[in-house]
């Protein structure tokens, strides 16, 4: 036991030492490897690519579109996968013996991969159907219209959508529109019961009429300043010489008397005057106000039957296109090499483990050979 513990082993020497050995197991493991590697069925890879970009019909819901999500289940249906198939039968005849939606989803895998923009993320989405298989030709042609039905769908689905928006907005325009007729009739009625021209010609009128009486009381008030002055210089004078003033002061007791009692009425109609005024202004102003309200309450009935207008008009020329969310970017080809089975990448795994393999049988036997 002493003696086995102090013989240690050098692996590169053991390696060196059963070098050909090594190099021989190797040689032979990589050779039998790539042999029966070339009896492995190949497996191909197509790949299809599309677009979806959802176009937005509602514009009072943004996120009326599908999520990709949704999409790929979509693709992933009975009926898409079994459309597929019905569509290859004409090329393949014999493809419904040999494929079945359960075979063909598992073939069929779906990557998507969503676009972003400077400004953040965007609605639109890259699609790629990776259909794997033995049969080049078939596997190329499988990705293709699986492509194809699905942007067929989504057209359908895009042409229901914007034919249920089209009528909803069909109904609110003609409800908007109707609207709209009846408060038009309604705001001509009240502008006929308004008569807002004859309110504004009255109530230029009393002002004018307004005016004249205020000229009036003041030409008044001055004459009656003036004759009361007279009047009193007249009794003054009356003490002394009665009989020289005595017509004169009865002439001017008459006019002061005229006077004041013109002042009376003046005044009074000066203040029936305002009052009047008060309640035209008072009156016009309503009404305006009431027509002005109903005028706003037209033109923005009118803008949004413009709106609507432009949205029906909008839905019905998408719907004439029938868009679809899908554009087919990159047709899958016919693949030339398959994925599978890699024959260098196998070989250089045989040769790596058969190496690592041939040095510890190397080192093994050398470890049981010092142990004899």
């Amino acid at each position: 036991m002493k003696e086995i513990q102090k013989n240690s082993i050098d692996p590169l020497k053991v390696a060196w030492s059963r070098k050909w050995a090594i190099l021989l197991f190797t040689l032979t493991v990589t050779v039998a490897t790539f042999f029966t590697s070339t009896f492995i069925p190949n497996l191909y890879e197509s790949k299809a690519t599309v677009l979806i970009a959802p176009p937005l019909f509602d514009r009072e819901n943004p996120t009326s579109f599908f999520s990709i999500d949704s999409y790929k289940d979509l693709a992933m249906t009975s009926g898409i996968l079994q459309g597929t198939i019905d569509r290859l039968e004409p090329k393949y005849p014999d493809i419904k013996n040999s494929l079945y939606p359960e075979t063909l989803e598992n073939m069929v895998s779906i990557e998507t991969g969503v676009t972003k923009y400077k400004g953040g993320q965007s609605k639109s989405a890259l699609i790629s159907f990776k259909v794997t298989g033995r049969d080049p030709n078939l596997i190329k042609d499988i990705a293709n219209t699986m492509a194809n039905l699905l942007s067929e769908a989504s057209k359908q689905m895009r042409i229901h959508e914007v034919t249920t928006i089209a009528k909803a907005i069909q109904t609110h325009y003609i409800a908007t529109k109707d609207a709209l007729d009846k408060l038009e009739k309604t705001a001509n009625k009240v502008r006929i019961k308004n008569h807002l021209g004859s309110v504004m010609e009255n109530l230029e009128i009393k002002q004018f009429q307004l005016r004249k009486f205020e000229y009036k009381l003041m030409k008044i008030n001055i004459e009656l300043i003036g004759e009361e002055s007279k009047l009193s210089t007249l009794m003054k004078q009356s003490i002394k010489y009665s009989d020289m003033v005595t017509e004169n002061l009865l002439t001017s007791q008459t006019k002061f008397k005229s006077l004041v009692a013109t002042q009376k009425f003046t005044i009074k109609s000066v203040n029936q005057l305002k009052k009047e005024i008060l309640q035209l202004e008072e009156m016009f102003h309503q009404r305006s106000s009431q027509e002005k309200k109903l005028n706003r309450q037209i033109k923005a009935l009118e803008q949004s039957l413009i709106a609507q207008a432009e949205r029906l008009e909008e839905t019905q020329t998408i719907k004439s296109e029938k868009t679809s969310d899908m554009r087919l970017i990159s047709a899958a080809i016919t693949p030339n090499s398959p994925i599978w089975p890699n024959k260098l990448q196998i070989t250089l795994i045989a040769i790596i483990a058969s190496l690592v393999v041939g040095m510890a049988i190397a080192l093994a036997k050398e470890h049981l050979d010092n142990i004899n």
